[in-house]
């Protein structure tokens, strides 16, 4: 191939590209260039290397090579990511020791490597240093010809169960961003049996940060949850979500609001989910507030239930919880009209409302003016009492004689402990 065909073909990839990267274009459009760029691929004599279209400063071009090559890839769903330091790829490897692969790059030098797990918990391989990307990604479509060791993105979906899309090379090329997130569906096929979840949809997914693939869980008739609850599993086998604990966290945006709970199947290590929820909550622009683990028995008894999955949450032990604040109560579990009328201190996002259990409700104590601040929150910061500790509608009428108004949540907290204390 002379130098004018060699600048007619990088031109055409570079045109072809662009369309596959034209939110705006028809999708049979996008869907034939695909399909061209794929053709040339094959065709050629020797690797490819795709330029970088004009626009794209020299610190992001590898990072835009990386994802033209992955739009192309059959093993998206192995991918582990680029990296420039050995150390962080190892890292991304081990704590996933299955069959998967990885870029490092070298900027200094501008030179590739791809790293190989051929076989679960056996090490990886790795190619030598190449000048192009595609060279190292050819070194290891050799190595999957001789050890069959990667599973096509095909396979990995058959393996959870899920149908292809009716255009699977568009919904790749859509989908294959920088941070990784593949969004595919699936429906259950089978009626749920005992000791399964109803699970709807499993979505492999990357959580920006987080250097795994983790699966975002969606549950059959979760519209009564859905408000309150994100769930993801660190295992793709629904036997494995069975048998290990869950952890459930607590998490607020920046002003203090509760936004729900995230749940953790299939965990490996608390450390890892923990890491998990973390990345998550900063992609997102939110904050931890607890962290708490329950069986799988007590999460499959009241996943699908705001109210039976409070009352496990709240009797859970905590694991970790940002320092001053209170637990989160979701708003459909209060009864917000008070039996006994005083004029109440002003209050913050970060007031606890003073509640007591009536049945399966909880009726404000202290928290009018909390309430009337936000109306439409999630859930608010809550102290709960109970009339197992001897707590009475009579023992707040008299505490609250004896206090100053208005009364700060606090203060009426305060003094109830110190008159059981004294009982």
């Amino acid at each position: 191939m002379n130098l004018l065909e060699k600048a007619l073909l990088i031109k055409d990839i570079q045109q072809t590209i662009l369309i596959i990267d034209n939110d705006r274009a028809p999708m049979i459009q996008r869907a034939q260039a695909i399909h061209h760029l794929k053709e040339i691929f094959q065709i050629c004599e020797k690797p490819i290397t795709i330029q970088a279209p004009k626009g794209i400063s020299s610190p992001e071009i590898y990072i835009h090579l990386s994802h033209e090559l992955l739009k192309l890839s059959k093993f998206k769903n192995s991918y582990r990511g680029l990296f420039q330091d050995r150390s962080l790829l190892l890292q991304a490897l081990n704590q996933n020791p299955n069959m998967g692969w990885a870029i490092l790059y070298d900027q200094e030098q501008r030179l590739w490597q791809i790293w190989l797990i051929p076989q679960a918990r056996r090490g990886a391989i790795h190619s030598s240093w190449r000048g192009h990307l595609n060279e190292t990604y050819q070194w290891m479509l050799q190595q999957q010809n001789l050890l069959q060791c990667l599973l096509t993105d095909d396979e990995f979906n058959q393996r959870l169960g899920i149908s292809p899309p009716a255009c699977t090379d568009l919904t790749a090329a859509e989908t294959a961003q920088a941070n990784q997130v593949i969004q595919e569906q699936i429906e259950a096929n089978e009626e749920p049996v005992k000791n399964q979840l109803k699970i709807h949809q499993v979505l492999p997914i990357r959580i920006e940060g987080f250097n795994q693939l983790c699966f975002e869980i969606v549950f059959h008739h979760q519209s009564n949850i859905s408000r309150y609850l994100t769930c993801f599993s660190l295992s793709q086998s629904i036997d494995e979500m069975h048998q290990t604990p869950t952890v459930i966290v607590e998490r607020m945006n920046t002003h203090g609001q509760f936004l729900g709970y995230i749940a953790i199947l299939g965990i490996r290590d608390l450390q890892t989910s923990a890491q998990l929820a973390q990345q998550y909550c900063l992609q997102t622009d939110t904050i931890l507030a607890s962290v708490k683990s329950l069986s799988w028995g007590q999460f499959q008894a009241s996943y699908d239930n705001i109210d039976l999955l409070f009352a496990e949450y709240i009797q859970a032990k905590n694991l970790w919880q940002q320092k001053h604040t209170y637990p989160f109560i979701p708003a459909s579990m209060i009864l917000p009209q008070r039996f006994i009328p005083f004029e109440e201190d002003e209050a913050s996002s970060t007031t606890p409302l003073l509640l007591i259990k009536e049945r399966q409700k909880y009726r404000v104590v202290h928290g009018e003016k909390r309430l009337q601040l936000s109306p439409d929150e999630l859930g608010y910061p809550c102290i709960l009492f109970s009339r197992n500790d001897g707590v009475t509608w009579q023992l707040f009428r008299e505490i609250v004689e004896t206090l100053p108004q208005p009364i700060r949540a606090e203060t009426l907290y305060a003094q109830t402990q110190k008159l059981l204390s004294e009982r």
